[in-house]
């Protein structure tokens, strides 16, 4: 879908090994069917359907085209993705994380008809077909009516207006609609080391009192809090009335602080995938040697390595400082190893 009101066919991608006919009767025409062992998408299957939207759109380093799409990894974890791209001369911008219902003209104006009429084409047809369960089979039929319906002009223009993307406009969204966030929202010392915790910033905070009225105020009960907040806020008898904002009498909650455990997936933020700095960044992060660190990148693996390279020790009757010296010997081995991309068999 483009700001002018025009829509590719969509794509299909099946659980499988193999592409019957049968899966595509009445699909969309000139929609691509791919397969995939669970029916997801991966970079491989991403890299698929390029081919078939450069055959569609004919981009060229004359004629540039900006796709906007979301952080999957299968849109940016890929070097031979960026290269494909580069190649034609396309922009590929990632939306940042947690934001594509705002921003994403697709999920605001076109995802949700879609799934209306394929709803309303999923009820006809369990009416119609009584004791037969809806499969594989059915479902690019169901798309076709809904995508047939959904993809119009004026659905295309009012994403992309609704969104601010085009026509450009960085004030289409009120100040209200950022009020989610601001319970999450932390102060940060600009002064302060980057690599302190959320949780050490406040533990600090408090040593030095600074949070020590906010403590107090937690402890108070919720009648006693507003009589204390109407004290400070509303004026005396005497003085003329003024406005008094809600959120000064009831604030805003603020959000514990939460250790989540690190995962190996961060999110990205919105960057520009083709140019060379997230290219050659991509390109560091997928060398042997990157890899090879990331083997052993917590102490938890890294005794899991340990463990499964002793068992497999060629003498059993060591005593402990040579069964550790065998150890860290088959642990260099292992990571030079992954380092030089030849794994021992």
């Amino acid at each position: 879908m483009n700001a002018s009101g025009n829509f590719l066919a969509p794509a299909f991608i099946f659980p499988r090994k193999r592409i019957k006919p049968e899966l595509m009767d009445n699909a969309p025409s000139g929609s691509p069917a791919l397969p995939q062992d669970k029916g997801w998408m991966n970079r491989d299957v991403f890299l698929h359907y390029m081919h078939y939207f450069v055959e569609q759109t004919r981009p060229s380093k004359e004629r540039s085209i900006l796709i906007i799409l979301d952080g999957h990894s299968s849109h940016t974890k890929s070097l031979n993705v960026i290269d494909f791209w580069r190649a034609y001369g396309v922009i590929l911008l990632c939306l940042p994380p947690r934001c594509t219902h705002k921003i994403q003209p697709l999920d605001v104006s076109y995802f949700k008809s879609v799934m209306t009429y394929y709803d309303t084409y999923l009820s006809r047809w369990l009416k119609n077909h009584c004791g037969r369960t809806f499969g594989l089979y059915q479902i690019a039929g169901a798309v076709s009516e809904a995508f047939e319906k959904s993809a119009n002009v004026q659905t295309a223009v009012n994403g992309f207006r609704r969104t601010g993307i085009w026509p450009f406009n960085a004030d289409v969204f009120e100040d209200w609609e950022f009020a989610a966030a601001e319970t999450t929202n932390t102060e940060v010392d600009p002064y302060q080391n980057p690599s302190t915790s959320r949780k050490d910033t406040i533990s600090q905070s408090s040593e030095n009192g600074q949070n020590n009225e906010s403590s107090s105020e937690d402890k108070l009960p919720l009648v006693a809090l507003v009589a204390s907040r109407k004290k400070e806020i509303l004026p005396d008898n005497n003085s003329s009335p003024s406005k008094v904002k809600i959120i000064d009498i009831s604030p805003l909650p603020i959000a514990k602080d939460k250790r989540k455990k690190q995962t190996a997936r961060r999110s990205l933020k919105s960057t520009i995938l083709t140019e060379s700095p997230y290219k050659n960044q991509l390109e560091a992060q997928q060398t042997p040697k990157s890899q090879a660190l990331r083997v052993v990148r917590t102490v938890g693996q890294a005794f899991e390595v340990c463990h499964k390279l002793s068992i497999g020790a060629p003498e059993d009757n060591l005593d402990d400082e040579q069964e550790t010296t065998v150890t860290q010997d088959l642990l260099s081995d292992r990571l030079s190893d992954v380092a030089s991309d030849k794994p021992k068999k």
